[in-house]
């Protein structure tokens, strides 16, 4: 995710999403979440996500959703916040969609 701001205030970041390892299909260990390329924390998902149930036909992947508060983080200039889903041992940079149709018709669930 980028974003040009102009203000040099210390702002928190809420993100919020799903993250599944399209090739089990399970949610991943673990999202990573980086901001202007500093490590800004992890977390696993846990949140339950019927739609994302519902797109892979599954109930393996309901508990995939998350939600990550990041903290004081200054917003001059342009902003890159990647997340990374790790799942056994390989880390995937996650794909910035707007809702499940999306990631339907780009193939994100494709594994």
């Amino acid at each position: 995710m980028r974003t040009g701001l102009g203000n040099d205030e210390l702002m928190d970041l809420e993100l919020e999403g799903w993250a599944v390892d399209g090739s089990i299909p399970a949610p991943v260990e673990t999202v990573a979440f980086f901001v202007n390329g500093v490590y800004a924390g992890a977390l696993s998902p846990e949140l339950e996500r019927p739609d994302v149930r519902d797109a892979y036909a599954s109930d393996d992947v309901i508990l995939s959703g998350f939600l990550a508060r990041l903290r004081n983080f200054s917003l001059t200039g342009e902003l890159e916040v990647p997340a990374f889903g790790n799942s056994e041992g390989t880390a995937t940079e996650l794909e910035i969609v707007e809702s499940i149709q999306d990631a339907i018709r780009s193939g994100a669930l494709d594994g």
